[in-house]
């Protein structure tokens, strides 16, 4: 296991490691959590006659791979927004990647996306599931709203913060935002925009800069 690069925090309870991949790996059950990958993101904007480079699925597929390798993960929990749209011309890219990972466990809570997208095949091999999703003392859904059921893991925000320098000088980046009873993950995708934060007194962010985690909670506030 490598944890290099990531930020130690307790979560409820759990020790967490925030990672510059922007995942949170649970160290105690193995657990790996992301939100919004948006698998098929650019290639619906191209659909559109929109012109958006391809790569995002393959370079965001092959950032879950590095990821899951170093934290060892057993299972993969994905928090919603798996899919940005319907999944038949990803099928090839997704098989061969999953193909790498046949022994892993991978659970897909549903987002709004999944929704108007549809579900993936059977032979995706991922374990779909409606939210919540309650493990333990934790709760797995994708909009980040307080649950009697236990502490709550999101996404759908996408969360973001902005760091100002000297001048006009400023950088918004993807962060993680630990309130007392929500934690809301940065969108996997790097194929997303970021909406700045707004932290109560009690809240935490960690923000992603390339490969640092940062406490960034005392310039949130």
């Amino acid at each position: 296991m490598d944890l290099t690069d990531a930020l130690m925090t307790e979560v409820a309870g759990h020790r967490m490691a925030l990672m510059p991949e922007r995942a949170v790996f649970n160290v105690g059950s193995g657990d790996l959590y992301v939100a919004d990958l948006h698998i098929g993101k650019s290639a619906t904007f191209r659909s559109g006659a929109i012109p958006i480079p391809d790569g995002d699925t393959a370079g965001d597929l092959q950032r879950l791979g590095q990821v899951i390798q170093r934290t060892e993960a057993r299972r993969v929990v994905v928090l919603g927004d798996f899919l940005h749209a319907p999944a038949s011309h990803l099928d090839q890219t997704w098989k061969q990647w999953r193909a790498t990972w046949p022994d892993l466990e991978i659970v897909v809570v549903r987002g709004n996306h999944d929704l108007t997208a549809g579900d993936p095949g059977a032979d995706w091999g991922v374990e779909l599931a409606d939210a919540p999703v309650v493990s333990g003392s934790l709760v797995f859904q994708h909009h980040p709203e307080a649950s009697d059921s236990g502490y709550v893991l999101s996404g759908h925000l996408h969360p973001a913060i902005r760091l100002r320098g000297g001048g006009r000088d400023s950088i918004l980046l993807p962060c993680f935002h630990v309130g007392e009873a929500v934690m809301i993950l940065p969108a996997f995708t790097r194929f997303a925009g970021g909406y700045p934060v707004v932290a109560g007194k009690t809240d935490r962010v960690f923000a992603i800069a390339d490969d640092a985690v940062l406490d960034v909670t005392a310039l949130a506030r």
